[in-house]
């Protein structure tokens, strides 16, 4: 992996495995209970992985085409990106995109952990072989912020994962 976006690849995956360190330490019925028009725990963790999937997919779909039919991100798009990143690090509670299916919280925890396990090695496997002169090309869409680089899409995730490991603790003070 490249030396300017290892730091960014590794505080990722550190939020990653705090997050279900966290989680695995919870009792099932915990992860599975759902408090009154919420999601449960299991859906949240769905959700995020949802999400990455996408923006994998995304980013694939985009990277296919040269690089230098990419726009480059702007200033305009480095400040959409800050307020996004700013948001999710907020506890405010937001609604997901319309784009998303609704998480059905029918898996368990370790067939999501392992699913995960996968997507995280495309990533790796994606990242390992990118032409970095991808990098500051918006290889991303955001549905509320717009077009993000490869840097902020990998922060937009980090701060994704924060943002619903807040939504997992107010879950877990609403059982």
């Amino acid at each position: 992996m490249h030396e300017t976006i290892a730091p960014h690849w590794d505080k990722l995956s550190r939020l990653r495995n705090e997050w279900i360190a966290q989680l695995e330490i919870l009792p099932q019925e915990i992860r599975s209970a759902r408090p009154s028009g919420g999601w449960n725990i299991l859906q949240v963790l769905e959700h995020v992985i949802i999400s990455e999937t996408g923006t994998l997919g995304y980013m694939k779909k985009k990277t296919a085409a040269p690089w230098s039919e990419i726009p480059q991100a702007n200033d305009d798009h480095s400040a959409k990106a800050t307020q996004l990143n700013e948001a999710l690090k907020s506890e405010k509670r937001w609604k997901a995109p319309d784009v998303l299916p609704e998480p059905s919280g029918s898996q368990s925890l370790d067939n999501m952990v392992n699913y995960w396990d996968g997507l995280r090695a495309e990533y790796q496997a994606f990242l390992s072989d990118l032409d970095p002169a991808y990098y500051d090309r918006t290889i991303f869409r955001h549905p509320f912020s717009g077009p993000l680089d490869l840097y902020q899409t990998l922060d937009f995730l980090g701060n994704h994962i924060l943002h619903h490991q807040y939504q997992v603790e107010r879950i877990k003070t609403m059982l």
